[in-house]
């Protein structure tokens, strides 16, 4: 009886032998669960009696541990380790689904996201059209995870979201550069010596006022006397304190000029038209030498321009030969007349103005009559000339902020916001007005302009849209009160352009649109909801738009919820899909079929997948590994005490031997 005693504690040694042995060869397996050997006692089945001599020993079952292994870190982001309950789900070719620790993942030639061994893992896939604002959805069907390596495809901006703050504590932008270019006889040619510019009057006089008085207080008044020049204007206006004025005389002369000899220019003969078969060339480098004087000329068009940089009139005659002049203010033609063999023509200059913040200049406060030399009919009574916007001068405003947009292409541009606080009208006053004014690549975005000139270069003075601006009123608490247009501003004018300020071929505006979705034309609005002014320094608080270009994927991360995210070189990310995980209501029932993996069977119960974190399901960790959970020291113990038990069940059948040759040798 012994013997079979003896046996089944051998028995049961060796395998405690071999589990213990099994533990400690996959001490470095990552994922691996080591397993114990649970004993029982033997005894007959119709034993009937307290006092009954055991049958030896039985192997009950041989169980897995599934505690949690140390998670090591590593270079690989498709490396994972589970921190917590749950398996990965992983499925063969043949459609088997088996379930892992083992996080060793990486990519196929085909995309698929795989096991060391090739099997696919699994997850909940996101829509192609969801993997830009992906969001995790268990109820989705559950299939193999592939990552698209194709270039993610641009979007175009269809909202601009800037919140800023605007500094009370500004001052007012500075006034100047008056509409001169409406005065009657303004750089038209005169025939004579003289630029017949009308003398100021006493019921006209041009004054600078301080409109923060009430009435406006009078700086200074301003006057002049008949055909002065544009220099002896601006001089004059200069000299109030406050006030900055410059002037430019500009004239434009045609082909004539090429065949006329003896040109005189402010009494200077110009040597370069003492022959009659001038060129162009020369008389413009002739004119450069002269003091204050410049000049080009076109050979495109024929045309001499002569520039005096300090206003001076310009006289033009010729001993022989006929010529036409225009005369140039502002960039536009004021008037054209014959010069040459004996007939002087004179042409007057016009007059920029600066003026310090509050100042104004008026047509004499009390008057209805304008003066019409050199203002014109703007500004009338009780109007100011401010200094107007212009991006290209940065005492024209207050703030400035760029963002990057981009077209339906992928084509970035650059979308440039300028702030100008408003100052009060000489009828009325307001602290809190502001105007955004919104530019995109150095271009006007509002609508079309009337006035643009197709012949001509496009440009600042000559642009194909009007300027696109909003104005912002702030109440007392520095909060907006209320925009003009409303809040979001719409842009539905913009053509995006290359470079050479042509139609990329991009999409285009579609007026009167809002942004559409799919989006359809180049429209997005500009929203400045929350913005503020407070008197602190000019900050931006927020700012987004929601375009980019096109992009090559570079990297994948997996984040702790199972996300699988691509990298893109444009700064973008797209969630493929979001990696399942299983948990079992026995996970000890699970079959073991090598390679760290299980099977399920009845005795573990339905798999129930779920999104990492949910459901009592652990998170993941990218660029980690979860080591065996096998304790070297606790399996060397054991192996001695697997082998004292060996070696203690041996005696035993060897003392049952020596009993049985006693009884042999009676």
């Amino acid at each position: 009886m012994s013997f079979g005693v003896g046996l089944t504690g051998l028995k049961g040694a060796q395998t405690d032998l071999d589990v213990t042995g099994h533990n400690i060869a996959n001490a470095g397996t990552v994922g691996f669960k080591q397993s114990r050997v649970e004993f029982g006692d033997l005894y007959a089945a119709n034993v009937s009696s307290s006092g009954a001599s055991g049958q030896g020993v039985n192997i009950n079952q041989i169980s897995q541990q599934f505690n949690q292994g140390e998670i090591t870190f590593t270079e690989n982001n498709l490396d994972l380790a589970i921190n917590g309950e749950g398996f990965f789900v992983v499925q063969n070719t043949l459609g088997e689904q088996f379930y892992t620790r083992s996080g060793m993942f990486g990519l196929d030639r085909e995309g698929y996201i795989v096991t060391n061994t090739g099997e696919r893992v699994q997850g909940f896939g996101v829509p192609d059209e969801l993997q830009l604002q992906p969001q995790p959805n268990p109820a989705r069907p559950l299939g193999d995870i592939q990552v698209d390596d194709a270039d993610m495809a641009p979007n175009r901006t269809t909202d601009v979201e800037t919140e800023f703050n605007l500094d009370s504590r500004q001052e007012y932008v500075t006034g100047g550069l008056p509409a001169t270019s409406d005065g009657t006889g303004v750089s038209v040619p005169q025939v004579g010596a003289t630029n017949g510019y009308s003398a100021t009057t006493t019921a006209s006089t041009v004054q600078i006022v301080n409109a923060a008085f009430t009435p406006n207080q009078v700086i200074s008044d301003v006057s002049w006397t008949a055909n002065d020049s544009a220099n002896a204007i601006a001089t004059a206006i200069s000299n109030v304190e406050g006030a900055t004025a410059s002037a430019t005389t500009t004239v434009q002369i045609d082909a004539g000029i090429l065949a006329a000899t003896g040109v005189v220019l402010n009494g200077n003969l110009l040597a370069s038209t003492a022959t009659g078969a001038n060129t162009g060339s020369a008389i413009a480098a002739e004119i450069s030498s002269l003091s204050n004087f410049s000049a080009s000329f076109d050979a495109a068009t024929n045309t001499l321009t002569v520039v005096n940089d300090l206003g001076f009139d310009v006289q033009l005659d010729s001993t022989a030969g006929a010529f036409n002049v225009s005369g140039i203010a502002n960039g536009v033609n004021q008037g054209t007349v014959a010069a040459g063999a004996g007939t002087t023509v004179t042409t007057g200059g016009y007059v920029d103005i600066t003026l310090d913040a509050g100042l104004y200049l008026v047509n004499n406060d009390s008057a209805t009559a304008p003066n019409d030399v050199v203002f014109g009919a703007t500004p009338t009574d009780d109007s100011s000339v401010i200094r107007p916007f212009s991006p290209t001068d940065s005492e024209s405003y207050n703030h400035t902020t760029s963002v990057t947009i981009y077209d339906s292409l992928g084509n970035p541009h650059i979308m440039t916001q300028y702030f100008v606080k408003e100052p009060p009208t000489l009828t009325a006053s307001n602290e809190n007005t502001w105007t955004m004014y919104a530019l995109i690549d150095g271009y006007h975005i509002g609508d079309q302009n009337p006035a643009y000139d197709s012949t001509q270069p496009e440009s600042l003075t000559n642009s194909m849209n009007l300027p696109l601006s909003q104005q912002i009123v702030f109440d007392t608490s520095g909060e907006i009160q209320s925009t003009n247009p409303s809040t979001p501003l719409l842009v539905d004018d913009w053509q995006p352009r290359d470079a050479d300020g042509n139609p990329n071929g991009s999409d285009g505006p579609a007026s009167g649109v809002e942004p559409t979705v799919p989006p359809t034309s180049s429209n997005f609005v500009i929203d400045i909801t929350g913005s503020t002014q407070h008197a602190s320094q000019f900050a931006i608080n927020g700012l987004a738009q929601d375009g980019f270009s096109t992009g090559t994927l570079v990297g994948l991360d997996v984040g702790t919820d199972g996300q699988v995210v691509g990298r893109y070189t444009n700064g973008e990310t797209r969630t493929f899909a979001y990696i399942a995980m299983a948990n079992f209501t026995n996970e000890q029932g699970l079959v073991p079929i090598g390679d760290t993996m299980w099977r399920g069977s009845a005795a573990a119960g339905e798999a129930v997948i779920n999104l990492p974190g949910t459901a009592a399901l652990g998170q993941i960790q990218s660029a980690a590994l979860e080591n065996s959970n096998v304790d070297l020291s606790d399996e060397l113990v054991g192996l001695i005490i697997a082998q004292r038990n060996y070696q203690a069940n041996a005696k035993t059948i060897e003392t049952e031997n020596t009993i049985s040759q006693t009884i042999l040798n009676i």
